[in-house]
């Protein structure tokens, strides 16, 4: 991963922005003035060109962080990456957002709706305004127990994971076997990919688009 950086101390907050649409990036930018705190951001870019971001409007990031990645794994390998390069070791809260464009989501109208609206969506709930973030955050302060935020709709049942179920229950087995017997609780670090757990049989990670 190619890397540059604005030193400054890390925030408790961290935004991991994934591009591979470079035409959405200034509406996610936008969003992020609505963050009422100070907040890092870490971009993972697979788009293959130079991204020139302006963060002149978003007077409260402290810190910035670009990573040049391969276009593989869609935006799971590379949030993988920043995992286990420790990067979000430092943070309380991450929000991870993603420059989704779905257009495969047309051809299924059992979804409800195509990808600038499923996008539209995430972004809407996760973000959307000072006061919706600022609950967000009473949420996590709140409730020691919460553990991840998500939208409305987008808690879906092993009937959509398609080919991936199988894949994700041998993972499980496997990284169950490893915590003798018990299911581990993983915070630190992600360890289904470079460290040996990817399943018999399982393809590697190929490019991807949003």
């Amino acid at each position: 991963m190619g890397l540059a950086h604005t030193p400054a101390a890390h925030s408790r907050i961290a935004v991991v922005m994934h591009v591979y649409y470079t035409d959405l990036v200034d509406q996610i930018l936008a969003e992020l003035q609505h963050i009422p705190v100070p907040f890092d951001l870490i971009v993972t870019n697979a788009s293959g060109q130079e991204l020139d971001l302006d963060t002149s409007h978003l007077p409260l990031l402290s810190h910035l962080t670009l990573l040049d990645v391969d276009n593989k794994g869609r935006d799971i390998l590379p949030l993988i990456s920043v995992v286990n390069a420790d990067l979000l070791e430092a943070y309380e809260l991450v929000l991870k957002i993603h420059t989704k464009k779905s257009e495969w989501r047309q051809g299924h109208a059992e979804l409800g709706g195509d990808g600038a609206g499923w996008r539209d969506g995430f972004i809407e709930g996760l973000l959307g305004s000072r006061s919706n973030v600022e609950r967000i955050l009473s949420e996590f302060a709140e409730d020691p127990s919460l553990g991840i935020l998500t939208t409305d709709g987008n808690v879906l049942g092993a009937e959509f994971w398609g080919g991936d179920q199988e894949i994700v229950a041998q993972i499980l087995l496997r990284l169950q076997a490893r915590a003798g017997g018990q299911a581990p609780t993983v915070r630190r670090r992600v360890d289904l990919l470079g460290s040996g757990l990817r399943p018999p049989g399982a393809a590697r990670a190929e490019p991807g688009r949003g």
